[in-house]
């Protein structure tokens, strides 16, 4: 199926699909279906996500008239995804839905989305940003803040079974690098996501995701696993006094 793609309206995009090279006997090809996104009059429908040669312009709200980026005969091929394909590809970004747009010619295309009026927006939160927010000091001093403040005999103490928990917690990290809104993605339960919880929320700032060269607020998962070990030691002593 191929999008013929049409703008007209500040606010607005419509669509009409035309069915190509499918030699199955269709219900009426004869004439187009039309979709319509209106921002006008649609909160939803102005909140969706406009890509366009894989680079994130803004939502349909931001950009106004997509219209005076490039000519409609100049685009190449369009895809609308929705709920977990677009949350899937671009995060909470995509949440009301996405519309790529790829142009025959890719070069002119990117000079065009550089004008001074169409401004990508950088104040959504990224899912996958460029490059991801990290701990001061990278994996190293991670792993050291980790050693120093992280309470690892928290699962042993609480009588939890030999093994190995791996702990995901989920965290805000805003342009400043401040950590809010930190949350469990797992449950293992005897206290190891509070802990890690705890841990994060005590710790320095971060170093801020980056994003076109740009810092962005972004989410991060981050694992952290615990390993328990029973230590059976003082039973065979007890054992052996008693032989």
């Amino acid at each position: 199926m191929t999008f013929k793609f049409f703008i007209l309206i500040a606010g607005s995009i419509f669509f009409t699909t035309a069915c190509l090279g499918n030699n199955k006997p269709a219900a009426d090809t004869s004439k187009p279906v039309s979709i319509s996104l209106d921002a006008t009059k649609n909160k939803t429908d102005s909140n969706v996500l406009i890509v366009v040669n894989e680079r994130i312009i803004g939502t349909i709200r931001e950009i106004k008239k997509l219209d005076s980026l490039f000519a409609v005969q100049n685009i190449d091929r369009v895809n609308v995804l929705k709920d977990s394909l677009a949350l899937s590809k671009y995060g909470e970004n995509g949440k009301y839905g996405v519309i790529e747009i790829y142009l025959k010619n890719e070069t002119a295309s990117i000079k065009e989305v550089r004008m001074e009026e169409v401004k990508p927006n950088y104040d959504v939160i990224f899912d996958k940003p460029e490059i991801e927010a990290a701990f001061p000091g990278g994996d190293a001093m991670w792993r050291r803040y980790l050693e120093r403040t992280l309470n690892a005999q928290i699962p042993s103490d609480k009588k939890a079974p030999d093994g190995q928990y791996t702990v995901i917690v989920q965290y805000k990290v805003d342009k400043e690098g401040n950590i809010s809104n930190i949350t469990a993605l797992t449950n293992h339960g005897y206290g190891m996501e509070q802990e890690v919880i705890r841990v994060v929320a005590k710790g320095p700032k971060w170093q801020p995701a980056i994003q076109n060269g740009r810092t962005v607020a972004s989410i991060r998962k981050q694992p952290v696993t615990f390993v328990v070990i029973k230590d059976d030691e003082p039973e065979k002593k007890k054992k052996k006094n008693k032989d």
